[in-house]
């Protein structure tokens, strides 16, 4: 009986195989040629699987040198036995230039496959063999936020359906708060201390230690700002990372939410994501047209603030080189942005440049605080 079969050339760029997948559809078998390298410890191939679930029993994995013809084109002889009415559909898109090669004069000797290319970060495919002069399309499947994480083998530690910690009209009130220069400083002084002392931590009023009295104390003037606690006499683990930073991200999530960005499967907030043993902390998350989306949010990154002046610095380049550490984990096609209550336009060039070099795009206030810009900023991503 003839199979539909799907042949695909395994690398780092695990998403481009997965992409093509969902575009053929369901195939009746899936044959993965790959390397040692990629299918050590964290293989690739199992990554892919895994992200659409495909049934291990109808897949295969043949191993091949990435810098050799003939050893490839031997070892393609040997191991490949398709029938000739079988339907073969192979993805060039991954692998080294020799393996490509390789791969593609064996398919085009056969005569009996379509070979497709899908470029990397564009939401189309085209068909290299057999050659049409109109042979590329558009890709009309998205993956899920899901699958794009499975399929770089990421997984999130918290649950998917992470509750936010205050109502979007108190995040909003204190974000309106926020922009006034008065209210920041008071805010951003009563949330240091917060940071500094307690933390994740719960705070509570009738307590022997002064400190956190006094903190409780303070913390209270938040109220005024739009700040509501659930308790009247403690302020719990969740509400002093909220003061501390974490109604930025709320915000931000909730505006996302707003203007209908995304599905809800496809956006998370406040979430860590674990890779092998190391496990990273994202604000915002989301994905849109096969396109990974992540969002650094900061309510100040200046050294120094007041309502006369704001010095950005230090501070600054510390955040943009965490940035771009995280921002390997996910490939080529990740996008990267830092969303800060800072005036960037004041940056100076060479910081401007850094960013740009990191591969760090920039929101700074002259956006975040206009509601129509924001919106617009964003449906244009």
């Amino acid at each position: 009986m003839p199979r539909k079969v799907a042949v695909m050339i395994v690398s780092d760029q695990t998403v481009q195989n997965v992409l093509f997948i969902k575009h053929i559809g369901p195939c009746d078998f899936y044959h993965f040629i790959s390397t040692t390298k990629m299918e050590g410890q964290n293989s690739m191939t199992d990554k892919i699987i895994k992200a659409l679930s495909i049934q291990v029993d109808s897949t295969k994995t043949t191993i091949v040198p990435d810098d050799s013809l003939p050893e490839i084109d031997a070892i393609l002889n040997k191991d490949f036995d398709i029938p000739d009415d079988d339907s073969i559909m192979v993805n060039m898109t991954g692998g080294t230039k020799i393996m490509s090669l390789a791969v593609y004069n064996y398919f085009a000797r056969l005569g009996s496959a379509s070979i497709y290319y899908i470029p990397i970060g564009k939401n189309k495919i085209s068909k290299i063999f057999p050659f049409r002069r109109n042979g590329t399309s558009d890709i009309s499947a998205r993956l899920t936020l899901k699958e794009y994480l499975t399929s770089y083998g990421v997984s999130a530690v918290q649950d998917e359906n992470q509750r936010l910690i205050k109502d979007p009209s108190i995040t909003k009130k204190i974000f309106k708060s926020f922009l006034n220069s008065e209210k920041r400083v008071e805010f951003q002084r009563i949330a240091e201390r917060v940071r500094v002392n307690f933390r994740g931590k719960t705070i509570r009023k009738n307590t022997e230690n002064s400190t956190e009295a006094e903190i409780y104390t303070d913390s209270q003037r938040l109220k005024k700002y739009g700040m509501k606690f659930s308790e009247d006499d403690t302020i719990s683990k969740k509400e002093t990372k909220y003061i501390t930073g974490d109604w930025f991200e709320e915000y931000l999530f909730n505006f996302i939410m707003s203007i209908q960005l995304v599905s809800d499967e496809n956006i998370r907030q406040g979430v860590h994501l674990e890779k092998a043993e190391n496990t990273n902390e994202y604000d915002v998350m989301f994905v849109k047209d096969n396109g990974l989306y992540v969002i650094e949010c900061k309510t100040d990154i200046s050294d120094y603030y007041d309502e006369q002046q704001s010095t950005i610095s230090e501070l600054f380049t510390s955040t943009l080189y965490k940035a771009a550490t995280l921002k390997k984990e996910f490939g080529l096609v990740v996008k990267y942005y830092l969303f800060a209550l800072n005036d960037f336009t004041k940056l100076k060039p060479t910081q401007k440049k850094r960013a740009e070099n990191l591969g760090i795009n920039l929101v700074g206030n002259d956006v975040i605080r206009d509601e129509k810009k924001l919106e617009g900023y964003l449906l244009n991503l």
